[in-house]
C-alpha cells in the first residue's frame, strides 16, 4: 500500500488488485486470506490530504460503522446482503 489506511475499500482494492495479479483463467484459488501486522494507532498515521472531497464521506460512514460496533457488538452494522443470516 503506498500509505497507511484504515479504510475498508481501499483494503478490498487492494486485495482485488492482487488477485487480479494471479492471472487465473479458471477458479483455481477458492480463498485469500489477508494478514496484518506491524499496525499502530490510526491517530499516529499521516493523512495524505486532497483537494477532491471522494471519499470524505465513506470514511465517516465507516467510522460511525465502527462506532456502533464497539457499542453493540461486531453484527451491528453490516451489508444488508448477510442482515438474515445469523
Amino acid at each position: 500500500m503506498p500509505e497507511p489506511t484504515a479504510h475498508s475499500p481501499q483494503l478490498r482494492l487492494a486485495t482485488y488488485a492482487l488477485y487480479a495479479t494471479l492471472g487465473l483463467q479458471r477458479a483455481r484459488v477458492r480463498g485469500v486470506t489477508l494478514r496484518a501486522d506491524g499496525l499502530s494507532d490510526a491517530h499516529s498515521a499521516a493523512r495524505q490530504l486532497t483537494f477532491g472531497t471522494g471519499d470524505d464521506k465513506t470514511r465517516r460512514i465507516e467510522a460511525a460503522a465502527d462506532r456502533a460496533r464497539a457499542r453493540f457488538g461486531p453484527n451491528a452494522v453490516r451489508p444488508a446482503s448477510t442482515a438474515g443470516l445469523a
